[in-house]
């Protein structure tokens, strides 16, 4: 694709917004225009907008972790997956227990 042919889609993209940015803001419009009719203004005063029912595409994952905080999140998830597979090989000795056993 040609330099100017992408910034023809780029500046498009800005002026009318296209793909998964425009699913999110239509969505996003339409909760919004839900939660505000619905809305009790003494509990929520200020009106909902639609990007308070979007993710944010352009900062989703925040600050970026540390060394020792993904260590910790890995040691979690395999401390999750090893209560898991431990679940599951009781399940299965139990049904082994009770299948009943037939002779063919």
């Amino acid at each position: 694709m040609p330099n100017y042919r992408f910034q023809e889609w780029y500046l498009l993209e800005h002026i009318e917004p296209f793909g998964e940015a425009a699913d999110y803001l239509r969505t996003g419009t339409l909760c919004a225009l839900l939660a505000n009719v619905n809305r009790d203004p003494e509990k929520y005063p200020s009106p909902f907008e639609a990007t308070d029912f979007m993710p944010d595409l352009y900062n989703e994952f925040g600050e970026p972790m540390s060394t020792e905080e993904i260590k910790q999140f890995m040691l979690g998830m395999k401390a999750k997956q090893d209560a898991i597979l431990k679940a599951n090989e009781k399940l299965k000795a139990k049904s082994a227990e009770v299948e009943p056993k037939t002779d063919a």
